[in-house]
């Protein structure tokens, strides 16, 4: 069961974790959750030979919480990602439908500075840009071309809902690129998610170093206190002849 309020105490904790024992999981994180649920219900019926094996027993107990905290920080890890994705997919598809009106703007701009130099040579900048650094900063300075040759030439009707689209998609780019920055800081997520996997690895660890010693007698028993993702890793492969 998800215990929200464990997670968050346990944060603290997680981030006292020095930083050179935390790297990516070497066991995918579906299977290092079932074999700890699958190690905890053999721990509990063991308690008293791993006790005797020199196990402290608050560690089978928390078990449970330190599984947990990682569900908790893999999902939310999940959801940062699925987030930054699909922002991306919402900036591209705005970029692209801005790039179109960008071209009609300026075949607009074209025909209503005809006969100016002035504003026609400042247009040809933006005609002639191969590489736009920043479009939401490029399409609002379009815009304010646009204003400043209205103010020039009061007598010159012009289109100004058109030219005004140019302040909307500025603005709703800088609002999905900041989103998309903010959102890509999700090495926070990703480090929390390291951290307790690590965190419940070593009480897993800890947990099997004791049952090697308490079973070491028994083939069958032992096999309880042995991954078997890394068994199966290990096992030398069968080769036909």
């Amino acid at each position: 069961m998800v215990n929200i309020n464990y997670y968050q105490q346990i944060l603290e904790e997680l981030l006292q974790i020095p930083d050179e024992e935390v790297t990516l999981p070497d066991t995918p994180l579906d299977l290092i959750i079932q074999e700890a649920e699958d190690l905890h219900f053999d721990a509990k019926k063991d308690i008293i030979e791993l006790q005797k094996a020199g196990l402290n027993i608050n560690i089978v107990n928390e078990l449970p919480n330190r599984i947990n905290a990682l569900e908790i920080a893999s999902s939310k890890c999940e959801y940062k990602f699925r987030n930054i994705d699909e922002l991306t997919e919402k900036w591209q598809s705005l970029a692209e439908t801005t790039y179109i009106y960008r071209a009609q703007l300026i075949e607009y701009y074209q025909d209503l500075f005809l006969g100016n130099t002035d504003y026609i040579n400042k247009l040809e900048k933006f005609r002639f840009k191969e590489n736009i650094g920043n479009l939401a900063n490029d399409i609002l300075s379009l815009y304010q071309l646009g204003i400043e040759f209205s103010e020039d030439n009061k007598n010159i009707d012009i289109d100004s809902s058109l030219i005004s689209k140019s302040k909307d998609y500025s603005n709703s780019l800088n609002v999905l690129s900041r989103k998309c920055t903010e959102t890509k800081f999700v090495n926070s997520e990703s480090d929390i998610r390291d951290r307790a996997f690590w965190y419940l690895k070593d009480a897993v660890n800890n947990i099997r170093e004791a049952g090697n010693i308490a079973f070491k007698n028994s083939e069958d028993k032992v096999l309880n206190y042995k991954s078997e993702y890394f068994l199966n890793i290990c096992e030398p492969k069968e080769t036909s002849i």
